[in-house]
């Protein structure tokens, strides 16, 4: 039999885990670079609960934050000069990693061609 303890801690992790799918699927469905990095500068938190024992959906938060990023680095690819600066903003604290590359894809966009 579950204690109480056990099954509020088992709705957190559900609860949470739902809205990591919710925060994925609307991010990877922003079509503009801008769109996206807004919404992923709003990722879910883990409940009360959850935050003293986040091993319990430390692989649910990963595989959710992966999918983020790579859907924010294909949009770094397909923007240009004005949606990335405009997403700018949004990036470098909550994505490094996609703030690194669209800076770079700014500086090969503005510079000149030869």
């Amino acid at each position: 039999m579950m204690d109480a303890a056990s099954l509020l801690l088992q709705q957190d992790t559900r609860r949470y885990e739902s809205a990591l799918v919710s925060w994925t699927q609307q991010v990877r469905s922003a079509r503009s670079l801008p769109d996206a990095a807004r919404l992923a500068a709003h990722a879910p938190q883990p409940g009360h609960l959850l935050r003293g024992v986040r091993s319990l959906v430390a692989g649910s938060t990963h595989r959710a934050s992966t999918q983020v990023e790579r859907h924010l680095l294909d949009l770094v690819e397909r923007s240009d000069l004005a949606a990335l600066q405009q997403a700018q903003r949004a990036l470098p604290g909550h994505w490094p990693k996609v703030a690194r590359a669209a800076q770079e894809r700014m500086r090969l966009l503005s510079s000149p061609t030869p």
